[in-house]
Protein backbone atom coordinates (compact mmCIF):
# COMPACT_ATOMS: atom_id res chain seq x y z
CA UNK A 1 0.00 0.00 0.00
CA UNK A 2 1.65 3.21 -1.13
CA UNK A 3 -1.30 5.54 -0.59
CA UNK A 4 -0.70 7.75 2.45
CA UNK A 5 -4.41 8.63 2.76
CA UNK A 6 -5.28 4.93 3.00
CA UNK A 7 -2.65 4.45 5.72
CA UNK A 8 -3.98 7.44 7.68
CA UNK A 9 -7.51 6.05 7.32
CA UNK A 10 -6.34 2.67 8.67
CA UNK A 11 -4.73 4.43 11.64
CA UNK A 12 -7.95 6.38 12.26
CA UNK A 13 -10.02 3.22 12.11
CA UNK A 14 -7.70 1.35 14.43
CA UNK A 15 -7.65 4.21 16.92
CA UNK A 16 -11.43 4.54 16.85
CA UNK A 17 -11.77 0.82 17.52
CA UNK A 18 -9.23 0.90 20.34
CA UNK A 19 -9.85 4.26 22.06
CA UNK A 20 -13.45 4.68 20.91
CA UNK A 21 -15.35 7.56 22.45
CA UNK A 22 -12.35 8.59 24.54
CA UNK A 23 -10.73 10.30 21.51
CA UNK A 24 -10.52 13.97 22.54
CA UNK A 25 -12.38 15.80 19.79
CA UNK A 26 -11.40 16.90 16.29
CA UNK A 27 -7.91 18.17 17.16
CA UNK A 28 -6.68 14.75 18.30
CA UNK A 29 -4.85 14.01 15.04
CA UNK A 30 -2.10 16.48 15.90
CA UNK A 31 -1.83 15.24 19.49
CA UNK A 32 0.59 12.70 20.80
CA UNK A 33 -0.99 9.28 20.82
CA UNK A 34 0.55 8.74 24.25
CA UNK A 35 0.45 10.71 27.52
CA UNK A 36 -0.59 14.33 27.28
CA UNK A 37 -2.54 13.65 24.10
CA UNK A 38 -4.86 10.84 23.13
CA UNK A 39 -3.51 8.95 26.14
CA UNK A 40 -3.32 5.39 24.82
CA UNK A 41 -2.39 2.90 27.50
CA UNK A 42 0.45 0.45 26.92
CA UNK A 43 -2.09 -2.28 26.17
CA UNK A 44 -3.91 -0.05 23.68
CA UNK A 45 -0.59 0.86 22.05
CA UNK A 46 0.25 -2.82 21.60
CA UNK A 47 -3.20 -3.40 20.13
CA UNK A 48 -2.66 -0.50 17.70
CA UNK A 49 0.72 -1.86 16.63
CA UNK A 50 -0.66 -5.36 16.14
CA UNK A 51 -3.73 -4.14 14.23
CA UNK A 52 -1.67 -2.02 11.85
CA UNK A 53 0.85 -4.79 11.24
CA UNK A 54 -1.88 -7.30 10.45
CA UNK A 55 -4.09 -4.99 8.38
CA UNK A 56 -1.24 -3.49 6.36
CA UNK A 57 0.98 -6.59 6.18
CA UNK A 58 4.26 -5.20 7.52
CA UNK A 59 6.25 -5.29 10.76
CA UNK A 60 7.54 -2.46 12.87
CA UNK A 61 11.26 -2.66 13.58
CA UNK A 62 12.61 -2.24 17.09
CA UNK A 63 13.94 1.19 16.15
CA UNK A 64 10.39 2.28 15.29
CA UNK A 65 9.09 1.62 18.77
CA UNK A 66 10.05 5.01 20.16
CA UNK A 67 7.90 7.78 21.56
CA UNK A 68 8.57 10.00 18.53
CA UNK A 69 6.89 7.43 16.26
CA UNK A 70 3.67 7.90 18.21
CA UNK A 71 4.00 11.69 18.41
CA UNK A 72 0.97 12.12 16.12
CA UNK A 73 -1.01 10.36 13.44
CA UNK A 74 1.34 11.97 10.89
CA UNK A 75 4.53 10.65 12.48
CA UNK A 76 3.00 7.21 12.82
CA UNK A 77 1.88 7.29 9.18
CA UNK A 78 5.41 8.31 8.12
CA UNK A 79 6.87 5.30 9.93
CA UNK A 80 4.25 2.91 8.55
CA UNK A 81 4.80 4.18 5.00
CA UNK A 82 8.57 3.75 5.37
CA UNK A 83 8.17 0.16 6.63
CA UNK A 84 5.74 -0.73 3.86
CA UNK A 85 8.15 0.70 1.28
CA UNK A 86 11.03 -1.28 2.84
CA UNK A 87 8.97 -4.48 2.69
CA UNK A 88 8.23 -3.83 -0.97
CA UNK A 89 11.89 -3.19 -1.74
CA UNK A 90 12.91 -6.47 -0.08
CA UNK A 91 10.24 -8.66 -1.60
Amino acid sequence: MNNRRAVVDKIHGALAGIAGPSLPGPAWEAMSLLEGGVGLTSVQLLELISTLEQDLNFQFEEEDLRMRTFGSVDTLADTVMARIAACGAQG
